[in-house]
């Protein structure tokens, strides 16, 4: 398929639901993870343990959302001054360093979430770490942290999340074989929100069409399509399959079967 092809039919992915959400999707999870702690968990034990690790999960997370929200609050700052041909305001802004603009608190949550990876609090503090990376479009780094966590947790919309930020985070890698496993696991839930169905059917399927595997990408498209019709994420998949319906798509893929059956 050419460049001008994909171009053409708006081929790029558009930014998903969780990313797009992410901010809002993590303010839910803790709201459900804070008012339902103390129902769900199975003894006191237990529920001693998840106490325990988010007070300890606190500092380190009001220290992250106060940068998060400064930072977010310059660059607001920063837009309406332009627009307005003003000078922008002297508030922090970031410098594009991931380390020197969060200091400390990258490391401390890193640590925060390997160390408490079967906890709600340690699935929240790798939720933060997917939103704090990916920010520097470096979620590559923490994909194994995230892989890890969400391997941990229990079945619930905390796990599915991870599940989509784990597979993201491989994609970004270039690292598709691994990233597929977390979107099918999510894609084949029976139990679960048609969006995020959805979305991890539509990933799936551009990880299986830059592994040039077409049939298959093919297919979880149409599952996106299926997953929730009415939605963006369909009438990307939509696109999506009607670029690998172009004769460009097959020659491709039977020139490629030609050459494997020649090896």
């Amino acid at each position: 398929m050419s460049q001008e092809e994909k171009e053409n039919s708006s081929y790029k992915p558009q930014t998903s639901v969780l990313e797009k959400n992410l901010k809002l999707i993590i303010g839910l999870v803790i709201v459900g993870l804070l008012v339902g702690g103390g129902i769900t968990v199975k003894n006191k034990m237990e529920r001693d343990k998840e106490l325990k690790a988010f007070s300890q999960l606190a500092p380190i997370q009001t220290d992250y959302v106060k940068k998060r929200d400064d930072f977010k609050k310059s660059e607001m700052g920063a837009l309406a001054a332009a627009a307005q041909k003003k000078e922008a305001p002297s508030d922090a802004q970031k410098s594009g360093d991931l380390a020197k603009d969060y200091g400390k608190t990258v490391d401390e949550l890193k640590s925060f979430a390997q160390n408490n990876q079967e906890t709600r609090a340690g699935a929240q503090a790798a939720l933060y770490l997917y939103e704090l990376f990916k920010d520097y479009e470096k979620t590559a780094d923490v994909a194994p942290i995230i892989e890890s966590t969400a391997n941990k947790q229990p079945e619930g919309l905390t796990k599915t999340l991870l599940q989509i930020a784990a597979g993201n985070s491989f994609a970004e890698a270039d690292q598709c074989d691994q990233a597929i496993k977390h979107f099918e696991k999510v894609a084949n839930k029976t139990k679960i929100l048609a969006y995020l169905k959805g979305e991890a059917s539509l990933r799936a399927g551009l990880c299986y069409e830059k592994l040039n595997q077409l049939d298959r990408a093919r297919d979880m498209y149409q599952r996106a399509v299926d997953a929730d019709p009415k939605s963006q994420i369909s009438k990307n998949a939509k696109r999506f399959l009607k670029v690998l319906s172009q004769p460009s798509a097959t020659k491709s893929s039977a020139k490629d079967d030609e050459m494997e059956g020649k090896s």
